[in-house]
C-alpha cells in the first residue's frame, strides 16, 4: 500500500457513485431526474435489490403566481419533458410504450429491467474501490 501520502483519498457514498461530467451548467429551476444525471456516469451498477425512477418534471407550489406565470411554468415543464424524452431515447433501449408512460407518469426500472434497458452496466454490490478510504459525512 505504501506509505499513507502515496494513497489517494476518496469521499464515497453507496446510494449513487458517479463522477459526471456535464458539458454545460445544469439548470435547477425545475427538478430534473437523478436518473438522467446517472446516466453521465463512464461506469454505473447498481445491486440486485436496486429501483430507478425516471420522474415526470415538475415545479414547486409557488405562493404567488399569475395565469402568464403559470402558463410559462407550463411550457417550461413541456419543454422539460421533451428534453428528458430525447436524453432516454438516446441512451436507453426501453419501448415506445414506456417512454408514452413517462408522458403521464413516473417511469420506475427494478435493476433488472434498468440492465435490459442500458441504465446499468451491471448489477452487482457495492464495494469500496481497493486503496480507498469511505468517509461518512
Amino acid at each position: 500500500m505504501g506509505d499513507s501520502s502515496t494513497v489517494e483519498q476518496r469521499t464515497l457514498t453507496p446510494l449513487i457513485l458517479v463522477r459526471i461530467q456535464v458539458p454545460q451548467p445544469l439548470d435547477f429551476t425545475a427538478l430534473f431526474s437523478p436518473v438522467i444525471a446517472f446516466l453521465g456516469a463512464a461506469h454505473r451498477y447498481a445491486s440486485a435489490n436496486a429501483t430507478f425512477v425516471i420522474h415526470k418534471s415538475y415545479y414547486g407550489a409557488q405562493a404567488t403566481t399569475n395565469a402568464e406565470r403559470a402558463s410559462g411554468m407550463a411550457d417550461a415543464l413541456k419543454i422539460e419533458d421533451a428534453r428528458t424524452r430525447s436524453i432516454l431515447e438516446t441512451n436507453l433501449t426501453i419501448s415506445a410504450a414506456q417512454l408514452e408512460k413517462h408522458l403521464v407518469t413516473e417511469l420506475p426500472f427494478d435493476a433488472k429491467a434498468a440492465l435490459a434497458c442500458g441504465l446499468i452496466h451491471e448489477i452487482r454490490d457495492f464495494a469500496v474501490p481497493p486503496g480507498s478510504m469511505l468517509t461518512n459525512i
